[in-house]
């Protein structure tokens, strides 16, 4: 074989005929070729408008494969143009003839351009093709089939070269123009020129960007609400970012959906700006409700390319917001209560939490018998708000508390109405006298009540006692209080007189020396029981139980001091009750609480107790975690009789540490091995040596757990590889 350079034998162009005013056509004779095939040589066209004129090395128009005429079409009426045709064969050859023919085009009788309102719009179709379209003209001689339209095209806005179109298409409206660049913009105009040579003068320009060359699907890459996000907002806009600038008319309410729990699409809009589209719903979402948001591969990028996959995510709106009132739903005293404490507080509980803000001197009052208000400080915690008066109460005097609207609970709703209550305090004692049995025998409690006066001396006579007392001014109950000393109690297996029995007491104060008597009315037996709780105790709201005495009709009240001595809780009376719970301050983790159970008859002034104690500690609700291992996570070069153990951030429960929960394994399957567990370490011992050069994962599962029974929230695994040989 051998490579053709030899081009083909031809005489050139043989005739150029105008056949219209806008058209020439052009015949030669076939050429001939060494290796071609007639039929397989095709023609170069130069044509230029002086002679001479041609640019050989770029051809006006090419023929098809073994032609031997062509028709130029798109030209202009009364112009003479000058051509000359070579030949190329298969290898590419073209001959060098510079034979030149002319001919002038027809001069038109008509001369009266088209009416053309002009290209319509320019459409990207690819990175490579705009799509253009306009209207049909019309013209007074030429057929709407026989008008031919000539575009126009530059790459700069009026830029457009009328004398040469860059394409013409006849009797057409629309025109796909290809081979264009990618992101690049284009600008056309387009005119309709009749079978005379007529062309309209028109100027209306569109333009066109071809799209990227990327063919980089888009993503979404940020999302709103995030995805299983709770208690959001009704009124909340869902928005979706994507990776890149979409085409906007692929964002729509067909691509960006949104529905509620039962698949029920939510009406809305969607409005794109940016990278960003936002589903805005036409009303309120409904509250307590779980939506999905959806972006199906309907959205496109600019270059046109699809989303993979629709993208979808989840999210719940809050509950709807708090309209209810707050109410008092219990009170201390409660209404209409008598023989109160003149010490007492105060005290409201209410059916929500309230805003403490609101709770205060002015919307918690207290007033006397004569609507005098009652100085004092207000506190509030949980849901109960207390009232303190500055200064004991006054006996047997009726006393008003109000709540008024100005509380609120954390939603701004204030109550509806004023809350109002009262109570009577206790009648004033002057002297009182009570049995109490303790540990070593009965004591007798001596108090009287003085307001005003600072006693100096009392002394007191009676059945089994004489002799001076100790006064202690007791703050909480506003009363001077003695018991008789162990020398002079009424001791174990006494035998008392039948109640009641009197005593006299002589008083100096600074008014002078005076004498009052009270009689204690009943004696009890000790007050044997057992009592719970002791030890530990890890609720927040212990219950207090006993063992109740033989007789009825007995009441029992629990006292609890801190470790200090100070009282810090008293229960509500109950009567025959063997149990009750705390509903007291919050207690201290770690502290130590005294409490004494309290029995006497109903309406008697003699009283038996027992006494207990217990220390608080706050439950343990704290997840277990691995704090380190042996060997270490991407340990390497680890012995082959090496053991495997994790610590733990606390002691765990053994019996959860076993070879369900405490695993080792390589990528050939299982390892066996006896786990041991002491306090807060678990150890994984190999049955066999392990492998050579053999990287191992160590897990260790949720079904661990601490003391208090509380799991690890997560799977811990950590790897480590053995020496090579």
């Amino acid at each position: 074989s051998f490579a053709d350079t030899t081009p083909p034998t031809f005489g050139g162009i043989a005739s150029a005929t105008a056949s219209s005013t806008t058209e020439i056509n052009l015949s030669w004779n076939a050429a001939a070729d060494n290796i071609t095939s007639s039929s397989n040589i095709v023609y170069l066209i130069y044509m230029s408008t002086t002679s001479g004129g041609q640019n050989l090395a770029v051809p006006s128009f090419t023929t098809s494969a073994g032609a031997t005429s062509y028709t130029v079409t798109g030209l202009s009426p009364t112009t003479t143009y000058y051509f000359i045709v070579r030949a190329k064969d298969e290898a590419g050859n073209i001959d060098t003839n510079t034979v030149e023919i002319s001919a002038t085009t027809l001069t038109p009788s008509d001369t009266t351009p088209p009416t053309f309102g002009g290209l319509v719009s320019a459409t990207t179709l690819s990175s490579s093709e705009i799509s253009l379209s306009w209207n049909a003209a019309a013209d007074n001689v030429t057929s709407s089939a026989n008008i031919a339209y000539l575009i126009y095209m530059s790459a700069t806005s009026g830029g457009q070269n009328f004398s040469t179109p860059t394409s013409v298409v006849k009797g057409a409206t629309s025109k796909t123009i290809s081979g264009l660049t990618p992101s690049t913009t284009y600008y056309f105009v387009v005119r309709a020129m009749d079978e005379a040579g007529n062309i309209d003068s028109n100027t209306i320009e569109k333009s066109a960007t071809t799209k990227s060359s990327d063919t980089t699907p888009p993503t979404v890459i940020i999302i709103n609400p995030a995805n299983g996000a709770t208690n959001v907002s009704v009124d909340n806009v869902v928005s979706a970012t994507f990776s890149e600038v979409m085409d906007s008319t692929t964002v729509n309410s067909s691509t960006f959906i949104l529905k509620d729990s039962n698949n029920n699409p939510v009406d809305g809009t969607v409005a794109y700006s940016g990278v960003t589209a936002s589903f805005i719903a036409t009303s309120s979402l409904s509250y307590s409700t779980t939506y999905t948001a959806t972006i199906t591969t309907g959205v496109k990028d600019l270059a046109g390319n699809a989303m993979t996959s629709p993208y979808s995510w989840s999210f719940t709106t809050g509950s709807a917001p708090d309209t209810t009132a707050p109410t008092v739903i219990s009170t201390s005293p409660a209404d209409g209560a008598t023989n109160i404490s003149v010490t007492t507080t105060i005290t409201v509980t209410f059916s929500e939490t309230m805003d403490s803000s609101t709770i205060n001197t002015t919307t918690f009052t207290l007033t006397d018998s004569s609507g005098n208000l009652i100085g004092g400080t207000v506190t509030y915690s949980g849901t109960t708000a207390t009232f303190t008066p500055s200064t004991s109460l006054s006996y047997s005097t009726t006393y008003t508390a109000t709540i008024t609207t100005g509380v609120k609970d954390l939603a701004g709703n204030a109550m509806t109405s004023d809350y109002v209550w009262t109570f009577t305090t206790e009648a004033s004692t002057l002297v009182e006298a009570h049995s109490k049995y303790w540990s070593d025998g009965y004591y007798v409690q001596f108090s009287y009540y003085d307001p005003g006066y600072t006693a100096t001396s009392v002394s007191v006579t009676g059945y089994g006692i004489t002799g001076s007392l100790t006064l202690t001014y007791n703050t909480t109950k506003g009363r001077w209080d003695s018991y008789t000393s162990p020398s002079n109690n009424l001791y174990l297996g006494t035998t008392y007189p039948t109640p009641p029995v009197t005593y006299t007491f002589t008083i100096t104060d600074s008014t002078g020396t005076w004498t009052a008597t009270d009689a204690v009315d009943c004696f009890m037996t000790e007050f044997a029981t057992t009592l719970s709780p002791l030890g530990t105790v890890t609720t927040a709201t212990p219950t207090f139980s006993w063992t109740a005495v033989s007789q009825t009709n007995m009441e029992y009240q629990v006292q609890l001091n801190d470790s200090s001595g100070s009282r810090i809780w008293d229960s509500q009376i109950g009567v025959d009750i063997s149990s009750t719970t705390y509903n007291g301050p919050a207690l201290t983790s770690g502290a130590t609480y005294y409490y004494y159970v309290v029995v006497r008859p109903v309406g008697g002034d003699c009283e038996s107790f027992a006494q207990g104690s217990f220390v608080y500690s706050a439950p343990d609700t704290t997840a277990p975690t691995v704090i380190s291992t042996s060997p270490v996570n991407g340990g390497f070069d680890i012995p082959r009789t090496t053991t495997i153990t994790a610590t733990f951030s606390e002691t765990v429960d053994c019996s959860t540490v076993n070879d369900t929960t405490f695993l080792l394994s390589w990528g050939g399957g299982s390892v066996a091995g006896t786990i041991t567990c002491s306090g807060d370490t678990a150890t994984f011992t190999p049955s066999t040596g392990l492998s050579y050069n053999t990287t191992y994962t160590a897990s260790i599962t949720t079904g661990v757990k601490d003391l208090a029974g509380n799991a690890m929230t997560s799977n811990y695994s950590w790897t480590f590889t053995s020496v090579e040989f």
